[in-house]
């Protein structure tokens, strides 16, 4: 299968019903981005039109398509900032009790991050964070913990308008006076 001519449409006209061109929004796993732009590629004689987004990942800009068709599964706006403030509420709230099973506690974070809810992502921070400080977080959990927290970074980032790294350091901000 080739690639043919894209064409692209940088106001995002004629289509692009969800979103816009400008636009912020959150992929389920890759994270915060803007459309960049809405462009219609040829693909086995079929024309598909396909939402660009600049994604910013530790420095280095990097563009994700997501087709027209597969949008209301993979995107969302952006948090508002309001949102954003309850998430952060939750980050300094008691946190829940996982499942001990390494497995049944994976599904659900999983499930959790995948709601692709900035309040869900939150949740699973606060929770793992705690259990790693209770010292009973596996590998698993860890490298879910890093992924939530890059995740809303990302998106904190982008509402404010600034930096991956003060991102980060404001959720870490609020982990570190969690309730127990």
């Amino acid at each position: 299968m080739a690639w043919g001519r894209s064409r692209r449409s940088p106001l995002g006209q004629g289509g692009g019903k969800m979103f816009k061109t400008g636009q912020k929004v959150v992929h389920h796993s890759y994270g915060a981005g803007v459309i960049t732009a809405i462009e219609e590629q040829m693909l086995d004689s079929q024309t598909r039109r396909y939402y660009v987004i600049a994604l910013t990942d530790a420095g280095k800009d990097s563009q994700l398509m997501v087709p027209e068709d597969r949008v209301s599964k993979r995107l969302r706006p952006l948090a508002s900032g309001q949102e954003l403030r309850r998430a952060m509420k939750v980050l300094s709230s008691k946190p829940r009790e996982l499942p001990t099973d390494v497995k049944e506690r994976t599904a659900l974070i999983t499930e959790r991050l995948s709601s692709r809810e900035t309040l869900r992502t939150a949740e699973v921070i606060r929770d793992l964070a705690w259990r790693h400080r209770q010292k009973r977080a596996s590998r698993s959990d860890d490298k879910l913990l890093k992924r939530a927290l890059e995740m809303l970074a990302r998106e904190v980032a982008l509402q404010q308008g600034i930096g991956m790294e003060e991102a980060a350091a404001q959720l870490q901000a609020k982990i570190a006076v969690q309730e127990t």
